[in-house]
């Protein structure tokens, strides 16, 4: 009921298990170019950021917004995209919520295996910077689950 319409993200919670929704457009059904396109990524990035950022969750693992059938015309690039997305979602975030967002764990989860080194390659510049700064900060690693074998952020 929270989301009325494409760009939107609500977190809710069943029970203990936190769920964070976003509806991200869908390329398919109308034509635009691809700055049009990045602007929707990160404005959908930007909502779930802030969603994120409010309910202060140690970590976040999330799918590319508008993938799979929703890709379109941009599915060959969407790895680019979703990278590009996600940086221009957290540069516009107040520093408050850059902050917590900057020390909780991100991980992007792809679906389709055959699309990891993609999504790799688009990240691999912003999984090093991440790297970086959890490395300034001196607190070491966070710890990592059996299942986590996907592409952090």
């Amino acid at each position: 009921e929270a989301i009325q319409a494409p760009l939107q993200a609500k977190l809710h919670f069943y029970g203990t298990k936190a769920c964070l929704h976003v509806c991200g457009p869908n390329f398919n059904d109308r034509s635009c170019s691809r700055d049009e396109a990045l602007g929707e990524l990160a404005e959908a990035y930007g909502a779930v950021l802030r969603q994120f950022a409010g309910a202060r969750l140690g970590g976040l693992r999330m799918l590319p917004v508008s993938g799979g059938i929703f890709a379109g015309p941009f599915a060959d690039e969407l790895p680019q995209l979703t990278c590009s997305a996600l940086r221009m979602a957290f540069d516009a975030l107040p520093d408050r919520e850059q902050h917590i967002v900057s020390v909780a764990r991100l991980d992007m989860c792809i679906f389709e295996e055959d699309e990891h080194a993609r999504y790799a390659e688009a990240f691999a510049e912003e999984t090093e910077r991440a790297r970086q700064f959890t490395a300034s900060l001196g607190m070491g690693r966070t710890p990592t689950q059996p299942w986590q074998t996907g592409v952090g952020v």
